[in-house]
């Protein structure tokens, strides 16, 4: 199970990191760059240029990224992970679908959807990162028999 949960902790945070450079596209988007209202997609994408390009490449990177953790959470047969990463996947689903309601619509409404998505995801991927690395803290200092060997714990059994 240390192995999984080391590998469900780095896929987790790879999905966290790549949410922030997400956040941080979207905000360029936000700010710097006037996507025409009403357009065709196409006209939408060049105006968006290479950021808008990014953001839509990041945003189906999450999503599927997100599925897998799912997958490998229920391989894992963790009930703790896959809980957190369907929650995660919901989040960034919500995300998704708001930001390409918001490309054709423009709408605030969507726009804050899309930020709500965001924050579910975010906030459940650095909960679950938090938890399982406070869990296993809990469980060295109460049994106080575990070694650490080039920076990985090692279960004593004697």
């Amino acid at each position: 199970m240390g192995m999984n949960n080391a590998g469900l902790r780095r896929q987790s945070l790879g999905l966290l990191t790549m949410l922030s450079i997400q956040f941080i596209l979207g905000m360029i988007l936000n700010l710097f760059i006037d996507l025409p209202k009403n357009a065709s997609i196409g006209t939408t994408l060049s105006h968006g240029g290479i950021v808008l390009a990014l953001h839509i490449i990041i945003a189906l990177g999450l999503l599927i990224g997100s599925i897998i953790l799912i997958v490998r959470s229920s391989a894992a047969r963790s009930k703790a992970w896959l809980i957190t990463s369907i929650i995660g996947a919901l989040g960034i689903f919500v995300a998704l679908t708001n930001g390409l309601a918001f490309i054709f619509n423009d709408d605030d409404v969507t726009s804050f959807i899309m930020a709500m998505g965001f924050i579910v995801a975010a906030a459940t991927y650095s909960t679950a990162l938090t938890f399982t690395q406070a869990s296993t803290v809990t469980k060295i200092e109460k049994t106080g028999k575990e070694k650490t060997f080039n920076g990985r714990v090692r279960h004593s059994h004697g």
